[in-house]
Order: structure tokens, then C-alpha cells, then sequence
């Protein structure tokens, strides 16, 4: 998962990469992409030394600045179950998690207007879903990691044109 969308980052902790913890709680979080000096809170349950259950991880820089904030289920310090993932920028992701990937039925929503709704796998649009860009154009049926093609249409989501092989 890129390090923008993984579920938090900071310094690795406990001598394990991708481990970091609250200070002040003690449990930790898991975070595929960890970005040295960034700092973690967790609000809620910590089961074994770990986030466990419903509640809120917020994400923060190293100057302090919140950078991302996920509302909702982790199951063994990783998102897992349902819950909202919030960036600094506004972009949002709203719907079903698995061990710490968009995995299920979720919608992704751009500060620029575009929405992705539909079916989710290892952090990628994956069977049926509609892209809706913010001018109204449409682009619904299958989706393959990330990529969509009907004829000579095509859209992305996370991905490039390149990596899909349509440039």
C-alpha cells in the first residue's frame, strides 16, 4: 500500500519495521511504509500491546501537523472491518478493510470532486465498480486493480495510465 494510504506511520518502534506505538498508551499500530520522526495516537481498546477493536489512530508529521486520521475497526494493531480513512488533503475513504488494505464495498472520494464506489482488493478497485469523475463523466463495470477499460474509454484509480498499459 503507498505510504500516503497506509494506515500510519512513525518511527519504528520496538525494533520491528512497520511497528510504532502511542507514547502515551503503549499500543501499537502497524504501518507498511513507516516515515521516521512521525507520531501515532491511539483512542481505543489496546488488547496484548496492541490496537484492538473500534476507535480512532490519528497520524502525525514531525513537526506535529495532523496528516491522516482512520475512524473506525483494527484487529491486531491493523485496519480491519469498517472504518473511515481521512487525509490531511480532504480525500477520504469510507468502507471495508482487511488486515490494513481496502478490501470489500468501499468509496473513495478526491478533493477534486471524482468518487470511486464499489468493490475493493489489496488497496485497488476490484470487480464491479463506478467511477465518477467531477464533471459527471461516468466509467462503471469491472475493474481490474485498479484499471478500467470499455473500448476506447478508460479510467484509473491509484494506478497510472502506464502502469495499466494504456500509454
Amino acid at each position: 500500500m503507498a505510504a500516503a494510504l497506509t494506515v500510519l506511520a512513525a518511527t519504528a518502534a520496538h525494533g520491528e519495521s512497520g511497528w510504532t506505538f502511542d507514547r502515551n498508551t503503549g499500543c501499537r499500530v502497524w504501518d507498511d511504509n513507516p516515515s521516521p520522526g512521525w507520531a501515532v495516537t491511539w483512542s481505543g481498546p489496546c488488547v496484548d500491546g496492541m490496537a484492538h477493536g473500534r476507535g480512532i489512530v490519528q497520524l502525525y508529521d514531525r513537526a506535529g501537523i495532523a496528516e491522516s486520521r482512520y475512524e473506525g475497526d483494527l484487529r491486531a494493531g491493523r485496519m480491519h472491518g469498517y472504518g473511515l480513512y481521512i487525509w490531511r488533503n480532504g480525500q477520504r475513504y469510507d468502507g471495508q478493510f482487511r488486515t490494513g488494505s481496502f478490501h470489500g464495498r468501499g468509496t473513495m472520494t478526491w478533493p477534486n470532486g471524482d468518487r470511486y464506489e464499489g468493490q475493493w482488493a489489496d488497496d485497488f478497485p476490484q470487480g464491479f465498480g463506478v467511477k465518477t469523475t467531477a464533471n459527471g463523466e461516468t466509467f462503471g463495470g469491472q475493474w481490474t486493480k485498479g484499471c478500467f477499460r470499455h473500448g476506447e474509454r478508460w479510467a484509473v484509480v491509484r494506478r497510472t495510465a502506464q502502469q495499466c498499459g494504456f500509454r
